[in-house]
């Protein structure tokens, strides 16, 4: 997290997409042969602590400005460390983030800086 800061929305397939959402694992979608293409209406935006100018909370302009500016990342999560196609705890033990979830479904697999094409 201090690599790439605060959660700002959770790219769920169903339901709220604000951060309280960035632990609800069974919402997420699940890559199937290495990739997938995500679309969604309606995502939420919402005021975050720390994201905004001087710190203070950042509203949807300030977030928007930011990628722009380069400042927005995507982290996708999810490592099926065994190999045996479900996220369970055999492969990696607990999630540092929670410990009733696996880690599996927790762990950071890919991050990147997301880019604006003007």
């Amino acid at each position: 997290m201090p690599a790439y800061g605060p959660v700002v929305v959770s790219l769920t397939a169903t339901g709220d997409t604000t951060p309280a959402s960035f632990l609800d694992v069974t919402r997420f979608p699940v890559s199937q042969g290495g990739s997938y293409h995500y679309s969604r209406a309606n995502i939420n935006v919402t005021r975050i602590a720390g994201t905004g100018d001087t710190g203070r909370d950042g509203n949807a302009k300030q977030i928007a400005d930011a990628i722009r500016d380069g400042e927005g990342v995507v982290v996708i999560h999810g490592v099926d460390y065994n190999g045996n196609g479900t996220y369970d705890f055999d492969g990696a033990g607990a999630s540092e983030l929670d410990a009733s979830l696996p880690a599996e479904a927790t762990d950071p697999a890919v991050c990147g800086v997301l880019e604006v094409d003007n």
